[in-house]
């Protein structure tokens, strides 16, 4: 092996249905350096040539790091995506927002804020701790009060 430095990018690989399967390989090798390497055989990866490591590096250059904490409250979220970050059931949350009066946006499908996910992760937190749902709730109320929001 070279001790060139390389880097590993994920090959595109189309979908079954698609009947130009491998077009995208194909099309690439015969134009660029690249030495094929399969890490995984799920996710067939290549290696890139030098001279393309110091392009990407001169742009990587560029790039500052983002604090994604002053975007969350940018962040919404449909009933089933916060279902599955809560780790509970569709039903359980429609009820827990109607007892609870989670504020949600949307007319016809609930939209969750950052706040409201996590108004409904300390609601499953306190039941997880044996709460019945009203305690559960005014614990979550409560907590939420003498502790500053996510935003």
């Amino acid at each position: 092996m070279s001790s060139q430095p390389t880097i590993r990018l994920p090959l595109r690989t189309p979908s079954k249905r698609s009947p130009d399967r491998g077009r995208f390989l194909r099309a690439l090798l015969p134009k660029c350096n690249f030495t094929l390497y399969n890490s995984q055989v799920e996710r067939p990866t290549f290696l890139l040539g030098t001279g393309t490591l110091m392009a990407i590096s001169r742009q990587v250059d560029l790039l500052e790091p983002i604090n994604l904490a002053e975007h969350l409250d940018k962040v919404e979220l449909y009933l089933g995506q916060v279902c599955q970050i809560a780790g509970i059931s569709k039903m359980q949350l429609d009820y827990w927002t109607n007892k609870a009066q989670i504020p949600t946006k949307g007319k016809k499908q609930r939209i969750y804020d950052m706040d409201a996910l996590e108004t409904v992760m300390l609601i499953k937190q306190a039941k997880d701790k044996g709460l019945n749902l009203g305690a559960a709730i005014e614990a979550a109320r409560r907590f939420r009060e003498i502790r500053p929001s996510v935003n």
